[in-house]
């Protein structure tokens, strides 16, 4: 099924209020074109919604310009529904010219320049290609810092996106440095207990989980879950993904004790909150089912993991 990460439709009538070199019946003839293709898309028809596509590209280009906004929406267009026909090259290509023609058009902090980034990024990063989306993501922030400052909500988004992809290609001092230069920033314009730390300190602290920093691990989870007490109470269901990292964390010391008193306290929350037969559980039943076999409890960890198919196929 085709998704765009930007509405075609929507877009094309934001992007037409600034084209005024082309008369109504050639911005009409670019607009169908482009709800042709998504709709054949949305159908699965996806060979014919390419070709609707390539149309609307190269009708953007004549009637509007190399350099103009049309001609990025329908590149950006083109590239998602390459994509999910299984043209990889044909994708690429598509949306790093998207990219270029929106970095040539849009300010750096454009959603618009932010979608055709994120398209691209995504085509290269689903072929193992995570090395060729550092430069990207690079360019973008030094662009929003040099434009807006490091303080700015784009730049810190932007740091801690890249942040995320050095971790992914296994840069790990790069990771962690940008991590916490960029919490430290970000601290220094917030109050202190301020809800907009625990995702990146989760994050954070799911980074050094990962890398076997344990003890900077606990310090940073446990700063984060002071946080999320302060703001929404310990038995708040926003606050069990950080418990579960931290069972996370006592199974790796193995303090197994811990971790299942952790998780069952976790299960009681989300089944408090949700019920008794809510998909949201299975995360949790999983992750106690693993205990249990670390535990040496097959039985109990089979009947555990059993629950959670059974959640599982309830899901939508």
């Amino acid at each position: 099924m085709h998704r765009l990460i930007t509405n075609p439709i929507l877009c094309c009538f934001i992007l037409l209020s600034v084209i005024t070199a082309c008369g109504d019946s050639d911005t009409a003839r670019w607009t169908r074109l482009e709800e042709q293709a998504s709709a054949l898309a949305a159908e699965g028809r996806l060979a014919e919604a390419a070709a609707r596509a390539r149309e609307s590209a190269a009708l953007a280009e004549e009637l509007f310009g190399a350099e103009s906004p049309s001609l990025a929406a329908s590149l950006n267009n083109l590239a998602l529904i390459l994509r999910d026909l299984g043209d990889n090259q044909g994708a690429e290509e598509a949306a790093l010219r998207a990219l270029t023609v929106s970095e040539a058009t849009f300010p750096t902090e454009h959603d618009f320049v932010a979608a055709t980034r994120s398209n691209l990024t995504r085509l290269l990063a689903e072929q193992g290609r995570i090395g060729e989306v550092i430069p990207i993501y690079e360019r973008a922030l030094d662009s929003l810092t040099t434009s807006y400052g490091q303080s700015h909500p784009n730049s810190i988004a932007a740091a801690y996106t890249l942040a995320d992809i050095y971790r992914r290609s296994g840069d790990f001092d790069n990771a962690e440095s940008l991590f916490v230069d960029t919490i430290r920033l970000q601290s220094e314009t917030l109050l202190d207990g301020d809800p907009a730390l625990i995702a990146p300190l989760t994050d954070l602290g799911s980074f050094y989980l990962e890398t076997g920093n344990l003890e900077f691990a606990n310090d940073v989870l446990l700063e984060a879950l002071v946080i999320a007490q302060e703001n929404f109470g310990i038995e708040d269901i926003s606050t069990t993904e950080l418990l579960q990292q931290f069972a996370t964390l006592y199974l790796f010391q193995e303090r197994y004790d811990d971790a299942e008193l952790t998780l069952l306290r976790v299960r009681n929350i989300v089944e408090e909150a949700y019920g008794l037969e809510d998909p949201r559980l299975r995360q949790v039943l999983e992750q106690t089912g693993s205990l249990y076999l670390e535990m040496g409890r097959a039985e109990e960890a089979a009947e555990i993991f059993s629950d959670a198919a059974a959640l599982m196929q309830e899901s939508p």
